[in-house]
């Protein structure tokens, strides 16, 4: 049986699709994980209105949104990660974009998390899915949080936060791609889908 697996690969070099949703944007830290998946027969691929939709149900309970949950929890506060909103990427039969933002106690953006799949386009060649969580204003968080807790991410918390990512970038994000004859996308199709 033909099984899908990461091969990671660590380097200083970034594909066009690693500044996706990054412009004029100066987060106080940015965890990420960018997955690029080659797809057999991509041209065929669409995002259809029921699987966005079981997207936008699914996205509440993911592990990235418990991840961000978590990181509150830690420090005292029920923040939770509940209410995720179309954009800012941009949603269409090609692309999909969802985020969720921990305000501030000055109504601001404290801490986000975003998700993102964007279908092959004559400048990317694979299906780009990207899941990341940004701590924008971690004076905001903390006033969030209440009075003593440090907003300082440990190793372990940093960890967690990136494996969520890329389980999200890697197998909920891609079921959200319709299916076609024979196969359902990564990161299990049968031997004869490519």
């Amino acid at each position: 049986m033909w099984r899908w697996q990461p091969l990671p690969r660590f380097s200083l070099n970034q594909g066009r699709s690693a500044e996706i949703g990054t412009s004029r944007q100066t987060p106080a830290l940015r965890l990420r994980a960018m997955v690029n998946l080659p797809w057999a027969e991509a041209g065929r691929l669409e995002i259809s209105k029921p699987r966005r939709t079981l997207l936008e149900q699914q996205l509440p309970h993911s592990v990235v949104a418990g991840a961000v949950t978590m990181l509150s929890m830690r420090r005292g506060a029920d923040l939770p990660a509940a209410r995720w909103e179309r954009g800012p990427f941009g949603n269409s039969a090609r692309s999909v974009g969802y985020s969720c933002t921990i305000a501030g106690s000055h109504g601001g953006p404290a801490l986000t998390a975003s998700v993102m799949l964007a279908l092959p386009t004559t400048m990317e060649s694979t299906v780009v899915v990207c899941a990341d969580v940004l701590i924008e204003d971690a004076e905001a968080w903390a006033a969030a949080l209440g009075p003593g807790w440090d907003t300082r991410l440990g190793f372990g918390e940093v960890q967690a936060v990136l494996l969520a990512a890329w389980e999200t970038a890697a197998e909920l994000l891609p079921d959200v791609v319709g299916d076609w004859p024979g196969c359902r996308g990564p990161p299990r199709p049968p031997p004869n889908c490519g």
